[in-house]
């Protein structure tokens, strides 16, 4: 639980405080120094050090704790929310114990007078403490439950890896997905967020009936799920998933047409792991590479999650360049020989990139990977506007030729294009004859 007031909470201390007949009611929440107020009602403090507070004794003790008059027990009368702020002189708490055993914080009421404490109102504090401990719960499982499907989400996950028990046991972190993401956003737009829901409702419930005694089952995001399993299972639960990705499709049952096809990316590990979501990583970095190469199953390869990782970093480079103007792309040409006449008439304008990190990279290094991104635009302006502006240097030193500039089809499909092509002409004074366009040898 974070740290900060809880208005829910607040309630509840209002509540007891008026039910106890009590001027103040508090819920604390235990840290490795400090007991946090997660929620007060009528009290001054937000805070308090674990040294010298009733309501830590309270916790160590793992019982209801009431002392009539704090100045007269030796236990209390020196600690410094007795003689100092708030001058606590009665207090009865009651540690809040999770179904796992363990206390977490309290529950309690103070007065700033000595005085006594019915048998009725120890029973009536013990209630509110179950239905306080009860509320956090409640609330901490919807936090690691998917709202959606009912399974354990991501959080879940990652606390299951990181606080296996399992020492130096070989796992593995399977990771099918069933529906495409932007199949689920089109669903989502045509059809409302109800029928997505509804359909993977059932993909979850498919993957419980055909999975779950062989493994934990997790729901990680939109139609994206995560087992874990023990080494020793592994082959068994792929096996199983081979088997649900030839029936899926006829399994589920729905009123509008459904594409479901199962791929699946998997990596192995050992506990303990210091960082669970490197495991994760790992195994999204599977199945991204099953489904981009159209392949069912797929284990993780560090060769190919260091490829996809410097991809990342050079179109985030790429985009940092062209939008802030950085050095390092530049453009090489070369030139076009009339063979009978041997002379040149005209060039080819290449990009090339001068990266800080990685050196000398190619186009086809990074040119596709910016075809599938919107930095293609950008990138096709920069390359014409620089070919341009060699044009007219040219001009000027008495060299006449014309520079073609590759391009993309998704560049010839902007309705701007020749807008833009006229500005940048206009600027550079020359015409429509200097500058040629040439579809790239990747283009279909």
């Amino acid at each position: 639980m974070d740290t900060s007031q809880d208005n829910v909470l607040s309630q509840i201390t209002s509540l007891t405080s008026k039910i106890l007949n009590m001027p103040s009611a508090l819920i604390t929440v235990s840290d490795t120094h400090s007991l946090h107020i997660k929620a007060k009602h009528n009290f001054v403090l937000s805070e308090m050090r674990k040294v010298g507070a009733l309501d830590q004794y309270t916790m160590q003790t793992n019982e209801l704790l009431v002392c009539n008059d704090t100045s007269q027990d030796e236990r209390f009368k020196n600690s410094p929310y007795v003689s100092g702020e708030p001058h606590i002189r009665f207090y009865a708490g009651i540690p809040l114990i999770t179904k796992a055993g363990y206390a977490i914080g309290t529950l309690s009421v103070v007065d700033y007078v000595a005085r006594s404490f019915s048998k009725m109102q120890r029973r009536d504090l013990k209630t509110l403490a179950s239905i306080t401990m009860a509320l956090i719960e409640y609330r901490n499982a919807i936090g690691l439950i998917d709202a959606v499907t009912l399974l354990p989400n991501r959080q879940s996950l990652i606390e299951d890896i990181s606080q296996s028990t399992d020492i130096f046991e070989d796992f593995v972190l399977i990771l099918p997905d069933s529906i495409d993401l932007t199949y689920i956003y089109e669903m989502a737009r045509s059809l409302g967020m109800p029928t997505v829901e509804s359909v993977l409702k059932d993909i979850g419930l498919f993957l419980r009936l055909n999975i779950s005694r062989q493994a934990s089952i997790y729901s990680i995001s939109a139609g994206r799920f995560a087992l874990l399993v023990k080494k020793e299972q592994q082959e068994q639960v792929l096996s199983t998933l081979m088997s649900c990705a030839d029936r899926i499709q006829r399994s589920l049952t729905s009123h509008i047409p459904l594409k479901l096809e199962i791929f699946i990316g998997y990596t192995e590990f050992q506990i303990p792991i210091d960082d669970p979501q490197r495991i994760l990583r790992e195994a999204l970095s599977a199945l991204h590479d099953a489904l981009k190469k159209n392949t069912r199953l797929m284990a993780y390869h560090k060769e190919s999650d260091e490829y996809q990782k410097r991809a990342f970093t050079l179109l985030n480079d790429l985009s940092d360049t062209l939008q802030h103007d950085h050095p390092g792309l530049y453009l090489v040409y070369q030139p076009k020989l009339h063979i009978k006449t041997r002379r040149v008439i005209g060039a080819e304008a290449l990009i090339r990139w001068r990266h800080p990190e990685f050196g000398e990279i190619y186009p086809d290094q990074f040119i596709p990977l910016a075809e599938d991104t919107t930095l293609m635009r950008p990138l096709t302006e920069w390359v014409i506007q620089q070919a341009a502006r060699q044009v007219r240097k040219w001009r000027q030193s008495g060299i006449n030729i014309s520079v073609s500039v590759n391009v993309t089809v998704t560049n010839f499909a902007e309705e701007d294009l020749i807008e833009r092509l006229q500005r940048i002409l206009r600027t550079n004074e020359l015409s429509i004859h200097d500058i040629e366009f040439e579809c790239l040898e990747t283009q279909k």
